[in-house]
Formats: C-alpha cells, sequence, structure tokens
C-alpha cells in the first residue's frame, strides 16, 4: 500500500471515520443505504478496500464507545431478543444439511453480524427523542438529496447511462435504490412537521417531488406497491387532523405521478404497462420461484433445504453455480422458510408481527411530535417489509432493522417519559 493511496483512501476514510464517531445517527443511516446508493459509485475507487465494511465498523466502534462514555447501554427487550436468538440458532441449525455450506455460512455470517445488527445499534444509541428525531432526518435528507443528484446525472447529463442500467449509478441495485426512495418519500411525509423553518420545508418537498419522479424512472414494481402500502398505513394510522394534511400531500403526489407519466420519455416508463402482466419476464420469474418453494413445501416443511441451499434445490446440479447470482425465492418469508423451514419461518413473522403491533400501538398512543416520530418509524418498516415481498432475501434487508430498531427505540423513550409523569 503506497502513500498515494493512503493520502487519497485512507485519510478521507479516517476522516469519515471521526465524523461518525461525533454523530453516530450518520453512520447509521450510510450503513443501510451504502449497498444500495454510493458503494457503485465509491468502491470502484478505493479497492480492495470495502467500503460497507468500513462504515460498519467505524459506526458500531462508534455507538458502543459513545454509549460506554455516557453510560447508556440500552438493548431491547427480552422477547425481542429471545425470537431473534431461536431465529439465528434455527439458521445455524441448517448449516448441518445445507448443500451450500460456505455460502450458507457466510449468509449467516452476513445477517448476524451486518444485517440485524443495525437493530441493536440503533437501540443502543437512539435513547432519546433528539436523536431519533436526528436519524429520520438524517435518513430523509441523505435519500432524498440522492435521488435528486441521481436524476440530473442520468437524465439532464448523461441519458444513455439510465437504460444502460436501470440505476443512479453504475453497479448499484435499482430495486434496492428505489425501495430506499420509496421508504423516503414516506419518511418525508411524516417527519415534515419536524423540520425547523419554513425555507427548510419548502426543500424537502421539492426533493419529495422529485424522488417521486426518480422512483418511477427506476421502474420496479416492489417499490412502488410498497409506497401505496406505506401511504395506506399512515392514512389508517394518522390523527384526522394529520390525516386531511396527509390527504392533501397525496393529491399532490398523484398529481407529479401523473405528469411524470406524461413528460417521462416512454422507455422509462413503458415496463409499468405490465405491471398485470404475469407473463413479463421479472413476474414470471418470480411467480415461477413461489411455486417451486410451495411445490416443494412438503419436502421442506421442518427443516427447509438449508441456508443458501435453494439455488441448490432450483437448479439442479447447476446450483453449485448459482453461488456468485445469489439467486434466492424473492420473497423474504418464502426464502426463510426455504432456508430452515416452518418454525424458523412462524418465529420470524412473530418477530415481524411483534415489531409491527409495537409500532402500531405506540402510533395510536403518542401524541404531538412523538406520534410523528412513530410514525416516521412504522410507516416506512411497512413499506419496505411490502418491498421484501417481491425482492429480498433474509442478508438484504438492513433497512428494514433501522426501522425496527427505531420502533424499539421509542418505545422505550415513550415509556420513560410515562414513567416520569406525575
Amino acid at each position: 500500500m503506497d502513500l498515494h493511496y493512503l493520502a487519497t483512501v485512507g485519510i478521507p476514510l479516517a476522516l469519515l471515520a471521526l465524523l461518525i464517531f461525533r454523530i453516530p445517527e450518520l453512520g447509521l443511516v450510510l450503513c443501510v443505504i451504502i449497498g444500495a446508493f454510493l458503494k457503485g459509485l465509491v468502491q470502484p475507487y478505493v479497492e480492495p478496500v470495502d467500503v460497507t465494511l468500513c462504515l460498519i465498523v467505524a459506526t458500531y466502534v462508534s455507538v458502543f464507545l459513545r454509549s460506554l462514555m455516557e453510560r447508556t447501554l440500552t438493548a431491547p427487550d427480552m422477547k425481542v431478543n429471545l425470537l431473534v436468538g431461536l431465529f439465528l440458532a434455527l439458521l445455524s441449525f441448517s448449516l448441518l444439511y445445507t448443500p451450500m455450506r460456505d455460502a450458507g455460512l457466510e449468509e449467516l455470517a452476513r445477517f448476524a453480524l451486518l444485517t440485524i445488527s443495525v437493530m441493536y445499534m440503533t437501540v443502543l444509541w437512539c435513547n432519546s427523542v433528539e436523536r431519533i428525531e436526528r436519524l429520520l432526518l438524517f435518513f430523509v435528507g441523505i435519500t432524498l438529496t440522492y435521488a435528486t443528484a441521481t436524476f440530473v446525472l442520468i437524465f439532464l447529463v448523461d441519458n444513455e447511462l439510465s437504460s444502460a442500467f436501470r440505476a443512479g449509478i453504475e453497479g448499484t441495485s435499482a430495486l434496492g435504490t428505489a425501495q430506499l426512495l420509496a421508504a423516503g418519500i414516506l419518511a418525508a411525509l411524516v417527519t415534515r412537521d419536524l423540520v425547523a423553518g419554513r425555507t427548510r420545508r419548502l426543500l424537502v418537498d421539492v426533493l419529495t417531488v422529485l424522488a417521486v419522479v426518480e422512483l418511477i424512472a427506476l421502474d420496479s414494481r416492489g417499490p412502488l406497491i410498497a409506497l401505496v402500502a406505506g401511504g395506506a398505513c399512515l392514512f389508517l394510522l394518522a390523527s384526522s387532523t394529520r390525516r386531511r394534511r396527509v390527504f392533501s400531500g397525496g393529491v399532490a403526489l398523484l398529481t407529479v405521478i401523473a405528469f411524470s407519466f406524461a413528460l417521462l420519455p416512454s422507455h422509462y416508463t413503458q415496463r409499468y404497462a405490465l405491471i398485470t402482466d404475469l407473463a413479463s419476464p421479472s413476474v414470471a420469474a418470480r411467480m415461477d420461484m413461489w411455486h417451486f418453494v410451495i411445490q416443494n413445501s412438503s419436502d421442506w416443511f421442518f427443516t427447509g433445504a438449508g441456508i443458501s441451499g435453494f439455488a441448490f434445490a432450483y437448479l439442479g446440479d447447476a446450483g453449485l453455480a448459482a453461488e456468485a447470482t445469489g439467486l434466492y425465492p424473492h420473497n423474504i418469508f418464502l426464502d426463510v422458510f426455504a432456508d430452515a423451514g416452518f418454525f424458523a419461518l412462524l418465529v420470524f413473522a412473530c418477530l415481524i408481527g411483534l415489531l409491527l403491533h409495537r409500532g402500531i400501538r405506540l402510533c395510536r398512543v403518542a401524541e404531538g411530535s412523538l406520534q410523528s416520530l412513530g410514525l416516521g418509524a412504522v410507516v416506512p418498516f411497512v413499506a419496505l417489509l411490502v418491498a421484501s415481498l417481491f425482492s429480498g432475501d433474509i442478508t438484504d434487508t438492513r433497512p428494514l432493522w433501522l426501522f425496527a430498531g427505531l420502533i424499539l427505540s421509542l418505545q422505550l423513550v415513550v415509556a420513560r417519559i410515562e414513567q416520569v409523569r406525575p
């Protein structure tokens, strides 16, 4: 490693680590968006350093050290920990019979150390209303700003880039980017009232509008469905006063969507005409995978095919080559069932149901800014969960666990506030 590489890569990473130590919320947000947003842009210039791993290590060390210094170590309650531990145990047991043990071990390690760990780090750090609010605003600001920059880069600067990659930057995931934009748009609608100053609120409104256009241009069905589901959840959970605001915001977004379809070139929007066409390649492939899992459910009912074993079973002898392609059922629940069987699916469903129940209950009990924070946590959680029904395996859900951590954090904060009330 020469001095020039150290100066151009090591020093910026060190400065970023110092910034994350000062503002851990920034690190938590970057940990969940780096794979879908920035890694394709940054990674080619910092080889062989793994940007995602560097961010996660810097963030986790910062959160842990700062919490030790402040003597505020917090964790989810025993019920959540028990479900997580049992789920990890069932995934570990599946390593005994998976036909792809090396890939399965890597998937398990990534899920335990890099994915669901985000929930624990969020609970550990976000132990106050101010920190929860700051994390949400960081998430909204970064995702919407990236949407604007990507839109300008592709559609106004280099039009050929979009047809080649269907994503903001070469190497990024179009579907992952679109999922985060769906969550970011919904979070922006909820947390807009928390933004100080009329000018800043106007900026958030403009970025939200551009993010909707970006979501359409990314051309992904799952996030579109997630946006609708999250919006419906927001509408049902909100108070009557907020419901009117949401309705007016929804009308504005629908207007933007209508104009986007009318003004964007047809090759950016034509795939939406196939949204109900089961013969389209992407829908047909997902339907075939789902049908394969259900068809083999009797053989996999108790044990599953073993973690990372779906690809081997789905492709037969060619399954060994699927280790590089990362083939999975494109449904997070079917992925869990295919990996570890019914009992793992039951535990996972209980964990998701528990988090969702607590989030909904929190939104109905809390008032004022606490309700905005509750909606800011649970609505993106719902959106990302719905998007995971169409694309996502257990290791590809880091943003979902960030908002799960926010739900648990806010629950602890509200409980603490209620205890000190006379």
